[in-house]
């Protein structure tokens, strides 16, 4: 990956980042546009959880939690 396109997981807090795609199955795919996640949206990482907790962000003036293995499969650019 290129310096400025990072996993939701280890993406810096508090920057503006584009969704840039979802890797994974229908499963995780469902579960995330039952959340409000897809691609093209503008997320922030909020806080992220400590050794290995979940990952809080900010999305659609709202704040969701997502575990690190979900937050994994996200792709995300820095704007």
């Amino acid at each position: 990956m290129t310096p400025d396109v990072y996993t939701l997981d280890a993406a810096p807090a508090n920057t503006p980042l584009r969704v840039d795609r979802i890797n994974g199955g229908i499963g995780i795919r469902r579960k995330l546009n039952s959340l409000g996640i897809h691609s093209g949206d503008t997320v922030r990482v909020v806080r992220s959880g400590f050794m290995g907790g979940p990952i809080l962000i900010s999305i659609h003036s709202m704040e969701v939690a997502l575990g690190r293995g979900m937050a994994r499969s996200i792709s995300v650019r820095a704007l």
